[in-house]
């Protein structure tokens, strides 16, 4: 499940893979009418297995969404949901973490506030959100690492993997002084955890 998918062409690059799964592109329904346009004007056929889900997270849930468009709830699922938390109001994104069967895999990016920034982070951060704002689309909801967890936490996700420039240079760029990674977007990966019983859930809120 891709959300805000954009003009994301993964059903198209690897439909060696759609053969054994679904791919729903979740995204605004005006964004997705362009793109059909876009792809029938190109000749592209749809690649069986891949269905668009038109969603508009400011006015209406991502469970009522892929529930229009055929998603069975029952099935694992991985969400990517990459460049999209901080143009949504914090009431879009708490709509929008509907909960999937246990063991779904979600992966999303967030923005985090210019007063968490400093140095080259701070600056290409302003240029984003300037750029953003006046294409009308600013920037809505930023988080700090500690807020996001707490977020996913309530919503039922475990598991939490949090990857920002540090953990990118000790997994790529070991040994190496010559690169410069800002920390204004981080990405974090989570997974949906079997729920408590109701005695626990209370006991380990007391």
């Amino acid at each position: 499940m891709i959300l805000g998918a954009g003009l994301d062409s993964f059903a198209y690059r690897r439909r060696d893979l759609l053969r054994r799964l679904w791919v729903f592109e979740v995204d605004h329904p005006a964004t997705q009418q362009w793109k059909q346009r876009r792809l029938a004007e190109l000749g592209l056929a749809r690649p069986p297995g891949r269905v668009f889900a038109p969603v508009d997270f400011e006015r209406q849930t991502l469970r009522e969404g892929l529930e229009e468009a055929g998603f069975d709830f029952r099935q694992l699922a991985v969400v990517s949901w990459v460049g999209v938390t901080m143009y949504l109001t914090l009431t879009a994104i708490n709509a929008t973490l509907a909960r999937c069967r246990d063991g779904t895999r979600v992966v999303l990016t967030y923005n985090q506030p210019p007063e968490a920034l400093a140095g080259m982070a701070a600056q290409i951060a302003a240029a984003f959100a300037t750029i953003a704002a006046d294409m009308g689309e600013p920037f809505v909801t930023r988080f700090l690492p500690a807020e996001i967890a707490h977020l996913l936490h309530r919503h039922g996700f475990g598991e939490l993997t949090d990857f920002g420039p540090e953990q990118a240079r000790a997994a790529y760029f070991q040994g190496r002084t010559d690169i410069d990674i800002a920390a204004a977007q981080r990405l974090i990966a989570a997974t949906v955890m079997p729920a408590l019983p109701a005695g626990e859930a209370a006991h380990g809120a007391a």
